[in-house]
């Protein structure tokens, strides 16, 4: 991951804003919404600047790795769509 981070990384600043995440998190897979993105910046960054260092991009993308893997256990028909009570959707959240 640290090759990725390094190559969108464009401005060499150690931290990586939203455009640069949104190049990240593609290239590693996932296909997510901007408000997703952004949602992860405003989480993982250390002031309302959503910039990133590359330890807490780590950290989310483990995240949303585990996050996306429970989903897909639950997705079994894979139709991104899944069907949850809502205790079995606190027990997801509190997991992580």
């Amino acid at each position: 991951w640290k090759q990725i981070f390094t190559q969108h990384d464009t401005d060499r600043s150690g931290l990586i804003d939203t455009k640069e995440l949104t190049m990240c998190v593609q290239q590693i897979g996932y296909r997510v919404s901007p408000q997703v993105i952004d949602a992860i910046a405003l989480r993982y960054s250390s002031n309302s600047s959503k910039q990133i260092p590359f330890d807490d991009f780590v950290a989310a993308i483990v995240r949303m790795r585990a996050l996306t893997d429970s989903f897909m256990a639950l997705d079994t028909q894979r139709s991104g769509v899944v069907q949850m009570e809502y205790d079995q959707f606190l027990h997801l959240c509190y997991q992580f």
